[in-house]
């Protein structure tokens, strides 16, 4: 009976640890072995999910009334519950699904004059991103496509910002970022390319045209797997 009460808070102290941990858990398992951001993060809701039934399971045999619901009864409990903990790290409904707003990298061309080299080229894509050091979805939408790089995705990132003050190359190390090119803009024509809504990332294709435009914290699950999936 101790042994049996001893699993079971053991699996419920990990139903709610989990949670704590998802975006350390949901990078670990996508850079270290190369699984999708959408699959991981679903794995892992299921993952607390099933702990906490097997917990709920192994405490119900501690009564005799209880021990004789019906399995789909405890197994509908432990779903609902199981899911509310996994909101510890809340599920949005942005983070799943190609978001695209429509906006085009204007005069993509002459945006090149001010890099060393271009980013336009007629074997790859390119993520072009405009970023500024004191927006937290900037710094998470680094982090995340650094991740994405760690984990396979070939597509080569650069990284447009207006601040000269600054150590960009530590500030990106800082964030994850220290495979994306850096380049320093005016910040006229910074948000001339960029618009006024940041990060401001834009795949573009081999022939300088716009596909996506992702802002905010659009950068999302779904947008990581198609990056990475996208010159395999």
């Amino acid at each position: 009976m101790l042994i049996r009460l001893a699993i079971a808070i053991l699996l419920l102290i990990v139903a709610f640890t989990i949670p704590f941990y998802f975006n350390e858990t949901l990078y670990f398992v996508v850079k270290k072995f190369g699984v999708g951001w959408v699959l991981t993060s679903i794995i892992i809701r299921i993952v607390v999910i099933v702990f906490f039934a097997l917990s709920l399971k192994l405490f119900l045999t501690f009564s005799k009334r209880l021990i004789k619901l019906k399995l789909w009864f405890v197994l509908m409990i432990a779903l609902l519950t199981g899911f509310a903990i996994s909101f510890i790290e809340p599920i949005y409904a942005i983070d799943y699904g190609l978001m695209n707003d429509g906006q085009k990298l204007q005069n993509a061309l002459k945006l090149e004059q001010f890099m060393n080299e271009p980013f336009i080229q007629s074997n790859s894509y390119s993520l072009v991103g405009f970023f500024t050091t004191h927006c937290d979805f900037c710094e998470t939408s680094i982090e995340k496509i650094g991740a994405n790089i760690e984990a396979g995705q070939k597509i080569k990132v650069h990284g447009f910002f207006s601040e000269s003050d600054i150590n960009l190359t530590e500030f990106l190390t800082a964030h994850n970022g220290g495979q994306i090119k850096s380049i320093t803009l005016e910040e006229t024509t910074f948000l001339h390319f960029a618009g006024y809504a940041f990060p401001s990332i834009f795949l573009i294709n081999q022939k300088g045209e716009t596909l996506y435009h992702w802002t905010g914290d659009e950068m999302n699950f779904s947008a990581l797997d198609y990056l990475k999936a996208l010159e395999q």
